[in-house]
């Protein structure tokens, strides 16, 4: 766990789990790393200075928390890149299709301009 600013500098701190076991920990560049987390429930982290708590492996009917979709290799977003791709091609090519026929008549009229002079 990253740290508050306030205890960024902490050295040491103990850790007290929800049945009142307590760990001591060393700290290293403001990163608290506690493996003991199996038990579910508040841990209580004591500094010199004071301090906070953490929840761990609550059930999800004790949270408010829930976790986010993320679906970023799904076959349904990549169908989708695929079909706005095809879309945003075929209106490029309409719009250089239009282009390139107003080009021509402009050459020709250019054409016909020239030979009457």
């Amino acid at each position: 766990m990253n740290l508050p600013e306030r205890f960024k500098t902490a050295q040491k701190a103990m850790v007290q789990s929800p049945d009142g076991k307590v760990w001591k920990i060393d700290i290293k560049e403001g990163v608290l790393v506690f493996p003991y987390t199996k038990q579910a429930g508040i841990y209580k982290v004591i500094f010199e200075n004071g301090g906070l708590d953490f929840a761990v492996n609550i059930d999800s009917s004790e949270s408010e928390i829930r976790p986010l979709e993320y679906k970023s290799h799904s076959m349904e977003n990549k169908k989708g890149l695929q079909l706005t791709f095809h879309l945003l091609s075929i209106e490029l090519w309409k719009v250089l299709g239009v282009l390139a026929v107003v080009i021509l008549f402009h050459e020709e009229r250019l054409r016909k301009d020239r030979h009457r002079i």
